[in-house]
């Protein structure tokens, strides 16, 4: 019995990740530059004039970038969206660079008085101002990930370690703290946010919620309609305390949405992910119509004008051509 379990023991912690880690090794074939007639130019100034805000990233509308707020919840994840699609035109810059990095350092959390790498706010120095800032989001911290992944930084790398550290706390109320107040519980984000560091360590570990990763790319795709809260969090609130709003069920667009952010960012890294990309992008086609990418986009950016929109109908006319 001892053998058996041995034999199990091997096959799961160093067979299967072995197989993992020689598939992740394959340069799977990827998509060049779309070569497009359009003005990027001045479509980079109009979004940096009028749509993005240095305190946490896109606003959903125009010209509110200066009032010295933040007007949504995830201007970072709407920027990093914008970014990607900027990225398969070839359009990708040394500005847009440098305004991510001194985004990302903004919106890292205070404690103590000092920022703290691998956790953020919604808003740049909200840690600092607030004695309680808006609890930060799973989408954001994805989106400071892809955005690492986009330009090849070591963010990705201090979210997997503040993240192992405190267990998946990711309070940036009470920052280094180990708790249920802001937990990150899904698999699937721990095996982006583990396999997008540069870690060897980090990577094993990733393989082992890659499963997982796995099914959510599958169930996104299938599924329209979200409800909250989920069983996890009504679980979760009764050891926290925390009261929920009563539940309610919508047209979910926020999980498609963070898929192709993950997919397209870590593609570059992962033989793996590169590899399901293509396989669950049909299944977004078979269920949403060969239009799958606008139609989502449009859902969440209401205003036609919005930089995602528009990238996004340029994406669609390059591909029906």
């Amino acid at each position: 019995m001892k053998k058996v379990f041995g034999y199990i023991g091997l096959g799961i912690f160093l067979v299967y990740p072995a197989i993992c880690f020689l598939v992740d090794q394959v340069q799977w074939n990827s998509s060049s530059s779309k070569r497009v007639s359009f003005n990027f130019k001045y479509h980079k100034k109009i979004v940096y004039e009028k749509w993005f805000n240095p305190i946490h990233g896109l606003e959903l509308s125009p010209d509110i970038n200066k009032l010295g707020a933040r007007f949504n919840e995830n201007g970072i994840l709407f920027y990093v969206e914008w970014l990607l699609l900027l990225e398969k035109f070839g359009q990708l810059e040394k500005n847009d660079k440098v305004k991510f990095q001194a985004l990302v350092l903004d919106l890292q959390s205070y404690h103590k008085g000092k920022k703290v790498k691998g956790i953020y706010d919604r808003g740049g120095n909200e840690s600092l101002i607030k004695k309680k800032p808006d609890l930060n989001s799973h989408d954001n911290i994805t989106a400071v990930v892809a955005g690492s992944n986009l330009f090849n930084l070591d963010y990705s790398q201090e979210v997997a370690e503040y993240g192992i550290k405190n267990l998946m706390n990711f309070d940036n109320q009470n920052v280094n703290n180990i708790g249920l107040n802001n937990f990150q519980l899904h698999p699937r984000d721990w095996f982006f946010w583990l396999r997008s560091s540069g870690n060897y360590f980090h990577r094993y570990l990733s393989y082992f919620s890659f499963p997982i990763f796995f099914l959510a790319g599958l169930e996104d795709p299938l599924n329209h309609l979200k409800c909250r809260p989920v069983w996890w969090e009504r679980k979760m609130s009764q050891f926290s305390g925390v009261k929920l709003r009563n539940k309610r069920c919508f047209l979910d667009t926020s999980g498609p949405l963070l898929w192709y952010v993950r997919y397209n960012s870590l593609k570059r890294k992962s033989g793996l992910v590169n590899l399901m990309r293509a396989f669950f992008g049909n299944l977004y086609e078979i269920h949403y119509g060969k239009k799958w990418k606008i139609r989502l986009f449009k859902i969440y950016f209401r205003d036609p004008k919005h930089p995602n929109n528009i990238l996004a109908n340029l994406d669609l006319k390059l591909s029906d051509q």
